[in-house]
């Protein structure tokens, strides 16, 4: 059993890396962002292959 203000305190964490990733992500997706650089999204993906 998770200790009082524990269990608040990790689903804060979990929606700010939420949020965190969703930008990731949406950054990614923008159909008006420069083609010509990488972003992290692409570096991340390149590292697991």
């Amino acid at each position: 059993m998770l200790v009082s203000g524990q269990h608040k305190r990790i689903n804060d964490v979990f929606f700010k890396l939420d949020a965190l990733f969703q930008r990731v992500i949406d950054d990614h997706m923008h159909p008006g962002r420069s083609k010509d650089q990488r972003d992290i999204t692409e570096l991340m993906l390149d590292v697991m292959h």
